[in-house]
């Protein structure tokens, strides 16, 4: 996941380049985009009716062999499966667009259903950590281009997001 998002970044990066003017917040919203309609069906868009482009966190269609939960933590990992049955991938493109997009109050609603009514502490842990991610991006968006090291360190190895 972490490799396909700086793939995702780099392409993003220099299409944006060979454009010139493109500035680092409209290349990361590109990015949040393409990345989360990729892993999560659908993404977070900017704005005040930034909810109105994401319904539903829908599944994607793809089945790639990053889908999945292994090689997250165990804090993060899914508290009603054992086994790579579920998709953390599609959790952490969901909440980590929300931050990337801004939405706190959209993407606390699915916290909080995450929470209370499927009561998943690990799911609960990774929109956090994945949300306060895209939201440290959202504030450096000249960071994109070290975004699959961020996510390995973050999401991969569950240390905190940097300040």
């Amino acid at each position: 996941m972490a490799d396909r998002a700086q793939q995702i970044a780099n392409d993003v990066i220099n299409g944006a380049n060979a454009w010139r003017g493109t500035g680092a917040a409209a290349m990361l919203q590109r990015f949040n985009r393409i990345f989360a309609t990729e892993f999560a069906g659908t993404y977070a868009a900017e704005g005040v009716l930034g909810m109105v482009d994401m319904p539903l966190w829908g599944s994607s269609s793809q089945t790639r062999a990053d889908f999945g939960q292994r090689g997250f933590p165990q804090q993060f990992r899914d508290s009603t499966y054992r086994d790579d049955a579920a998709d953390q991938t599609h959790h952490f493109a969901a909440y980590f667009s929300g931050g990337l997009a801004g939405q706190r109050a959209f993407t606390r609603s699915y916290e909080q259903w995450d929470r209370f009514v499927d009561r998943n502490p690990g799911d609960v842990a990774l929109g956090r950590q994945s949300y306060a991610l895209g939201r440290y991006l959202r504030r450096n968006p000249g960071q994109l281009s070290n975004v699959g090291n961020l996510i390995r360190d973050t999401i991969c190895n569950g240390n905190a997001v940097p300040r």
